[in-house]
Parts: C-alpha cells; structure tokens; sequence
C-alpha cells in the first residue's frame, strides 16, 4: 500500500528511502495526526563497469503533513538530504545534534561539490546524470537556520517538550553510541503511546565514544525501529584484539621499511583510527600522518578537532605523533606528502579518506603504496562491492584506478599493480549481531521493526532473535521489515 493511500488521519509508519535496504534512509511516522521524518539521507551505489555513480534520495512525501524533522547524525546515507528536505517542508521544526550540525558544514559541502562533478561528467561523457540531491541555494538556506527556531540544536542527552504544532508531545534524546554526537530517540504521544527509535547505534565502546544498550527507562515501548546492518553478522572478537592485530601488522611493515596505509571514513572512522595510531606510535616510535576531509578547515571546526577534541589534536601534533596534511595551502599539503613518501618522517601510518581509495588523499596514496610490497594497507570498515578496496584485498595484482579528466573530457584509467600486503580490519560503528539481539531482549518492545539492513542481514537477524527468546523463555515481539516505502499500519 502507497503511503499516499492513506488517509490523513491513519497512524502508520513507512521507510520512505533504502530502496536497496542500505542508504537514503527517511523513515515517516504519522501518528495522531502528526507527521514526523526520521533522517533525511542520501545513498549512493557504484555499478560495475559504470563510469557514474548512482544517487538515490526519498521521494517527495504528498498528502500528508510534516511537523518534525529529526536528524540522528552527521552521515551522509542519513543526513545527506536535510538542506533540500528542509527546503521541501518549510514548516517542519529541524532538530539535530549541534556537533552533528558543525561536522555537516564541513561534509555538505564537499558532498555538493562531488556531487556536481559526478553531474558534469555524466553530461560530457554522453550519460543520464545522477540526481544532485541539493543545490548551492538550498544548502545556504539551511546553514541559516542556526539561530533560529525552526533549528533545535540539542546536546547528546536531552529532553523536548511542546514543540510547534506538537502540542503534549515528548522527545527524549541519548547518545546511540554510533559516533560523536549522534543520538537515539524516544517518541512519546499525548495519548501515552511511545516509540523508541534507535538510528545507527553500537553497544561496544570505540575511541572516541562509549557504547549504549537501552537508555534507562526507555524499556517496553509500544513500538520500535532498529536498524540491523550487521543483523547476519556476529563479532568474531573484542575490539582490543582487532587493535592488536593492527599493531602487529604496522610493527611487522615498518620493520621491513614499509609504509602503512589505512584508508578510512572521513567521519568517525579516521578519528578512531588516530587515536588509536598515535598512542601506539608513542610507544613503538613511528608518526600517524591524517590527511583529507577530516583535517580540512579552521582550527576547532575541523572534523577530527570536533571528535577527538581540538586540544587533544593539537597536544598530539606538538608532541610530534601527528601530522596533519595542510588542506587550505595546496602546495604546502603537496610538500608534506612528498615529504612522507621520501621517508623525511620515519616509519608511518598514513590515515585518509576515501574509504574506497577512489576519492580523496586514499587515492593518492593508494597508487604510490600499492606497487611496493614492503607496504601495506589495512581497510578499516565497511568495504563497498566493486570498489578499488574491495579489488585490492580480492586479488591483488594489476587494479585499474580511473579518474575524470576535465582537461581531456575522458576518463583516464591508471593500472596500478597491487603488490603490497592488504587486510580488512572490522572497526564498525555499528552493532553486530550479539549486540542487537541483547538490545531487543532488554528494550521488550511489543512491535520491532528492522530496517537499514540487507535481505540476507534480515533473515539472520529474525532467526537468532528466535532462538535467544526461545531459550529465554520470552514472548517475542511482533517483528515487522520496513522495506522501501512500505507502509506498517499502527
């Protein structure tokens, strides 16, 4: 049933994104009359053999009214549609975690400016461009929000109440644990009915943010979405063993004069990364070099500043364990680079974004450390089919890397023999699959949906719920998949 066949006045829940059960996610909730949008993401997919990557965003929501918007976190795949969402529903209240606000001014931009690119190239190279999920305009508009009521910036932990046109209702916000910044909610109607919805979140502790179950008293709601990306995935080990593995790998490269490599996530992942490179730098004698998206920006506004801390940041770059890669001064990056590829800084591990190696400094350094064998690389989450990170931990041998030449209006393709040593090291963000079922077994809710989420993921995740309710004796709540623009009636 399309959402559109409802009436006004039906309560029901529907995943307006994720058409392919990963990216773009926008959930609707309509209750009481009342609408609210959870997330407003874009997603992205590259097709093999394709020169353009494929964009997808949630499609426009008519005949029904938006009074809310909340967003979780800073990802693009859930907030990479807010300025023209917030452009579509003009009267809708916004609110979002400020360290998830000031980490978008670095993030949306960049977002737009890639996405432009993609646009332009489709259109030199004779291809249906991608959808541009935002424009220069929308994306102003939105930053001009700060300071006024219609954007709520919220700490981490946080209660709000009577918001315009939510008369009676209550929206309670805890750290997910996902990331910095990012928060769970607890939705309570004004007929006492309640939703919890997680977002992305993760029970185990990371670097730069401790985990979270259940918030207290956020047990036995009525209705709750939990996301289960790592649903079929259980954790092979605690983390401090994935960390001594790591160790293990940069010692045994450096050891043998190589350099280490360790394309990462701009948000998160590349912080996590650092903080845990340079403590073990401190203690084996080798520098953590932090290049791309992260570090670029003002001092304090930076992404790495606002998740590990700005004087943490600067303490480590004083004490010489890091090094961050000038990205304002294009020339003076250059020299940095060329400095740690002629060996001026001694043995280091080099942490960049892309997480592919396709975009961004990964890239760069991809095609100078891949060759050599006494190098390696350590892929530090997520690794997307079809990308030159998945090419390079399959098989090795010759990848061929491409990029857009405006000046020859072609796509330049690059063979780079991968001989160096690479490994993929899972330091998620997300939870496995132990730690959603024990969510679910605490939380008791009386209907779960599941979302962001393959249809394999899914599966798993419902069997082992089975199983750990079964052996505990539980009733086990109504479990429901919110798949792309389903509607679960309420």
């Amino acid at each position: 049933m399309a959402v559109t066949e409802l009436t006004q006045g039906g309560n029901f829940f529907s995943q307006r994104g994720e058409p392919e059960g990963i990216g773009a996610s926008q959930g609707y909730l309509h209750y009481m009359g009342k609408g609210l949008l959870l997330d407003a993401g874009t997603g992205f997919k590259k097709i093999k053999g394709h020169p353009i990557q494929h964009v997808h965003v949630p499609a426009k929501l008519t005949g029904h009214r938006v009074d809310l918007i909340i967003c979780s976190h800073q990802h693009l795949d859930h907030a990479g549609y807010l300025p023209r969402t917030a452009a579509l529903y003009g009267e809708a209240t916004v609110v979002m975690p400020s360290q998830c606000f000031r980490i978008l001014k670095v993030m949306l931009p960049d977002a737009l400016k890639i996405s432009l690119e993609e646009h332009d190239k489709a259109l030199m190279l004779g291809y249906k461009p991608p959808v541009v999920p935002f424009t220069e305009e929308e994306l102003k508009a939105f930053f001009a929000l700060e300071g006024t009521p219609r954007l709520i910036l919220i700490d981490e932990t946080c209660e709000l109440t009577d918001l315009p046109n939510l008369e009676g209702w209550r929206f309670e916000f805890h750290s997910s644990g996902h990331t910095v910044g990012a928060v769970s909610t607890r939705i309570t109607a004004p007929d006492g009915w309640t939703n919890y919805w997680t977002a992305d979140i993760a029970s185990h502790n990371q670097e730069i943010c401790s985990g979270v179950l259940v918030p207290a008293g956020w047990e036995k709601p009525d209705f709750m979405i939990t996301e289960a990306t790592y649903g079929g995935t259980p954790i092979k080990e605690p983390r401090s063993e994935t960390w001594k593995r790591f160790r293990a790998v940069v010692n045994q490269t450096h050891r043998r004069g190589g350099q280490v490599l360790c394309p990462a996530f701009a948000g998160n992942r590349l912080s996590n990364v650092v903080d845990e490179s340079t403590r073990l730098g401190k203690e084996f004698g080798f520098v953590t070099i932090a290049d791309g998206m992260a570090v670029k920006g003002e001092v304090g506004e930076r992404i790495i500043d606002i998740e590990l801390g700005t004087e943490k940041v600067a303490r480590l770059v004083k004490e010489g364990r890091l090094v961050l890669i000038n990205q304002i001064n294009k020339p003076a990056g250059m020299a940095q680079r060329q400095a740690v590829l002629d060996g001026d800084y001694g043995p280091v591990v080099i942490v960049s974004s892309s997480a592919t190696m396709e975009n961004g400094w990964s890239s760069f350094w991809a095609k100078h450390l891949l060759p050599e064998r006494k190098n390696s690389v350590i892929l530090t989450g997520y690794v997307f089919p079809n990308s030159v990170a998945e090419e390079a931990l399959k098989k090795g041998g010759n990848i061929v890397m491409e990029h857009f030449s405006k000046k020859w209006n072609k796509i330049i393709k690059q063979a780079v023999n991968c001989a160096c040593d690479v490994y993929s090291f899972s330091l998620s963000a997300h939870d496995y699959q132990q730690g959603l079922i024990q969510r679910i077994v605490v939380a008791r809710p009386k209907i779960l949906v599941v979302h962001h989420t393959s249809d394999q993921a899914y599966t798993a995740y419902v069997e082992a719920l089975k199983v750990e309710f079964g052996r505990l004796g539980l009733e086990l709540p109504r479990i429901m998949r919110a798949g792309h623009e389903v509607v679960i009636e309420l």
